[in-house]
């Protein structure tokens, strides 16, 4: 009786094709879309590997049918990790993947502020079921707006052309805080804000200036002052701030979209001797841990991030499941504002 010929083994397969084992196990294992393995080299392991005589064995057919359809890639910038509200949104995102019966493969996917399109060969069904997307600039959405994929796309907290949105109603936050200082008296206002361009803050400051339009005080002497900016961080807050205090006048009103420049802009109020909230009162957006911890304590709109995470993942859950996905969802969420002595109530 012949003696039955030893399987072929992935070491020998590579080594005929001058490739390392662990690519042409991915190969094998069906996994080259998950790993981006050109399809050419694929297709050189495939036909080398039926030419030896390779088998598959029963793991790698229960592999096969793993289903690496099934990710969720979520994108944000990394440098903003630790200033964003990173942990609010997984605390709602993960919440809701626990709900469900399926099991979702779950990827954190960084990219540079502006430059989402450097990553346009992954955002594919090829790697993943669909993405949630966040921290986009006016250049990223511009790129999503000029660009078909082939897997559903949620957007956070930003809206684009041909994408459903899950975000809270920023032009509602700037209405309020100008309100609340109309309200304390203030008729000189100002704004330090961050230096990049993006949908949200720019509606923050246009209902913060429309609210003092309409409230007809600058024909009664109130006072609107130059936008200052600076580098979204303690540093960017601090020189955008001196900026401010070396104009013609001192605002009595602050109003900051971004409260990842909050600890830079009360250093450079306290090096100038800036008393507040007795000279100047300030509101802040974001409500960051450290609001409640400096002195004086920060007033700040706090996003509803748990909230809209939960939510993003319910609607891209249901477009993976139903195969379709629609652009036209829009759902909004109110920030409420958590008072404190920089401006109280």
């Amino acid at each position: 009786m012949a003696k039955r010929q030893q399987s072929v083994s992935v070491k020998q397969i590579a080594e005929t094709l001058g490739l390392s084992p662990s690519t042409v196990s991915m190969v094998l294992n069906n996994r080259s879309g998950e790993f981006r393995i050109a399809e050419s080299t694929s297709q050189r392991v495939l036909l080398t590997a039926q030419e030896l005589g390779y088998r598959s064995s029963e793991t790698r057919v229960k592999r096969k049918k793993r289903g690496f359809g099934k990710t969720i890639v979520v994108t944000f910038c990394p440098h903003n990790f630790e200033k964003g509200p990173m942990s609010s949104f997984y605390e709602g995102f993960y919440r809701f993947m626990k709900e469900q019966s399926d099991h979702y493969e779950t990827i954190i996917f960084p990219f540079e502020l502006g430059l989402l399109k450097q990553k346009m060969s992954f955002i594919s069904k090829d790697f993943m079921a669909g993405a949630i997307m966040m921290a986009l600039t006016e250049e990223d959405l511009e790129f999503l707006e000029n660009t078909k994929f082939d897997v559903p796309i949620v957007l956070y907290n930003r809206t684009a052309k041909g994408y459903c949105s899950v975000l809270t109603d920023d032009y509602a936050v700037g209405n309020s805080a100008m309100e609340h200082f109309i309200k304390r008296g203030h008729e000189r206002f100002a704004i330090v804000s961050p230096n990049y361009s993006s949908r949200a803050l720019s509606l923050r400051s246009t209902g913060y200036w429309d609210k003092l339009r309409s409230s007809g005080l600058e024909s009664k002497g109130a006072v609107a002052l130059p936008v200052t900016i600076g580098d979204d961080s303690d540093a960017g807050g601090y020189a955008a701030t001196k900026e401010l205090l070396q104009g013609d006048a001192l605002p009595s009103a602050l109003f900051v979209p971004s409260d990842n420049m909050i600890s830079g802009v009360l250093r450079c109020l306290k090096e100038h001797n800036v008393s507040i909230p007795g000279e100047l009162e300030i509101i802040s957006y974001g409500d960051k841990p450290v609001n409640s911890i400096v002195t004086p304590s920060i007033t700040s709109f706090v996003p509803p991030s748990r909230e809209m995470s939960y939510n993003s993942a319910k609607l891209l859950h249901s477009f993976i499941e139903s195969g379709t996905f629609t652009d036209t969802a829009r759902l909004s969420f109110e920030s409420t504002c958590i008072f404190r002595e920089s401006c109280p109530e």
